[in-house]
């Protein structure tokens, strides 16, 4: 007969862990929670345990039970930089922008120049609409991983934001370049364009983003604000329209009570 070790059945903690990271990994969420519960139940002081279970909570939004799991995990362990980074997250979707960048900055102070996270910290201050702390942020990002083309993405957003056309018209061109398939980056280019008076350069990019994300909601709007103004107001309603379909309603219906669309 074998011998088996006296804690590997379905008791032992790493038994139960591997467990509820099968079950995440499926989508079955509760049931990992409860293997991470049980796994707790015998190692109250494993880090790693309380992460896990965080990352369940927050998938299934219980993002106060989240929130203290990733507390926990970090007070065992101050250097497990995926908390601070997750945790981060949860305080941005709450509008707590300041405890959000201190997490940040803490993981920054750990694991160094690393461009991901110089990148979530441009993004906390571009929600929090601080858009000067945003730009300083992506250009760390850009300057440790000049391939980033969502942060010249971003950093052009925070640019528009402050009126700032050329540069944004340049940021976007760059990630462009390096990213030439997502939509935003048209639509915003067309932002830019728009306001500086390229008007057909504009609704090129308007369309080309339409060609990419059919249901590219601003980008009808825009477009079809461009259009109504230019006089043609049939093509124009009926951007509006196709954008309302895809979930921007508020200007179209205003037009409509108007009489100004059909």
């Amino acid at each position: 007969m074998n011998s088996v070790p006296a804690d590997s059945g379905p008791d032992d903690k790493a038994f139960l862990n591997e467990e509820g990271l099968r079950l995440f990994s499926q989508g079955k969420y509760e049931l990992a929670i409860k293997a991470f519960s049980q796994a707790l139940s015998r190692d109250s002081d494993n880090a790693r345990l309380y992460y896990n279970r965080a990352l369940c909570y927050s998938r299934t939004e219980r993002i106060g039970k989240a929130l203290k799991d990733y507390s926990r995990a970090l007070e065992l362990n101050p250097q497990m930089v995926p908390a601070l980074t997750n945790r981060a997250a949860l305080y941005v979707e709450g509008e707590k922008f300041h405890k959000a960048v201190s997490d940040l900055q803490k993981a920054v102070g750990i694991a160094g120049d690393e461009p991901e996270l110089f990148y979530n910290l441009g993004l906390v201050y571009l929600k929090d609409k601080k858009w000067h702390q945003s730009i300083q942020y992506f250009k760390k990002a850009i300057h440790f991983d000049p391939q980033m083309a969502r942060a010249y993405n971003s950093k052009a957003v925070a640019e528009l934001s402050l009126k700032q056309y050329q540069l944004a018209l340049q940021d976007l061109n760059q990630a462009i370049y390096l990213s030439s398939s997502q939509a935003d980056y048209y639509f915003n280019r067309g932002i830019a364009r728009e306001n500086m008076g390229a008007i057909d350069q504009a609704i090129a990019d308007y369309n080309r983003a339409l060609e990419i994300d059919p249901n590219h909601a601003p980008a009808y709007l825009n477009r079809g604000i461009v259009r109504i103004n230019l006089g043609d107001s049939v093509k124009g309603c009926q951007d509006l329209e196709s954008g309302c379909s895809a979930g921007l309603c508020e200007f179209y219906n205003k037009l409509l009570k108007q009489g100004l669309c059909e």
